[in-house]
């Protein structure tokens, strides 16, 4: 049988059910408190063999944070070869995960009878066999282009969606989300900067947070610092950015 509407729909709601850790999302949900999502969940989570439903009755929107999140626990689940689905999930943003490729490492189901339905194959399947080698999200939000990078950008992985970007000239501010990319090789930063000539190229200016050490000093040698600002998370990064 399909759970009720949790009645408190402004507040992040965690709880068993079905052998599984249920975080059910608020439905407003602001940049500064994804972050504070993304810790109470990662709390709950042991790191071996995880069962996570993160559950969207209550959320209508989804934006560049809640996806870069989503990415960043997928990841630890899968590490830990656990399972990690998405229940609940309506029309609007179903589209906007298969349209990004992510129906492919996220199981998406709209019920919470069809997920039921579905756990044994869920679990045999394991989400560790569920990955992207590289994945690029580019969305406009706020007159901001909020872009995210995950996984490895090297050689022999598909790197054409980086490749292709062509930013809106209109647009001027350009956040990059780099927490979850996890390596970068020679070919992947020279497909980096082709990106970043285009964005300066249009006036733009970029901010990146979260970069590892190793993607970090990849591009420091390049000279990246010259066209792109380095914060060390997200807050810092959007702070005072139509003051520059």
């Amino acid at each position: 049988m399909a759970h009720e509407q949790v009645s408190d729909s402004n507040r992040l709601v965690m709880e068993k059910r079905m052998g599984y850790f249920w975080a059910i999302l608020p439905a407003n949900i602001a940049v500064q408190e994804y972050a504070h999502i993304e810790d109470e969940i990662v709390k709950n989570l042991t790191g071996k063999e995880d069962r996570l439903v993160i559950d969207f009755t209550n959320v209508r929107a989804l934006y560049s944070s809640g996806l870069g999140i989503l990415i960043r626990i997928q990841k630890r689940v899968a590490k830990g070869n656990g399972v990690m689905a998405l229940v609940n999930v309506s029309q609007k943003i179903g589209d906007l995960l298969v349209s990004l490729n992510l129906d492919k490492i996220f199981p998406l189901y709209s019920t919470d009878v069809e997920f039921e339905i579905s756990q044994e194959e869920l679990w045999n399947e394991k989400l560790s066999e569920r990955s992207i080698d590289f994945l690029f999200i580019a969305q406009v939000e706020k007159n901001i282009y909020r872009v995210t990078l995950s996984g490895e950008m090297v050689q022999g992985h598909d790197l054409s969606a980086c490749r292709k970007f062509t930013p809106d000239p209109k647009i001027q501010h350009f956040i990059l989300d780099l927490t979850s990319l996890s390596a970068m090789d020679s070919n992947g930063a020279g497909v980096f900067m082709q990106m970043l000539n285009r964005i300066v190229g249009h006036d733009g200016k970029c901010r990146a947070y979260g970069a590892v050490r190793s993607v970090s000093q990849v591009l420091q040698f390049l000279g990246a610092e010259q066209y792109i600002a380095f914060y060390e998370n997200e807050k810092e990064a959007l702070a005072g950015l139509f003051a520059e």
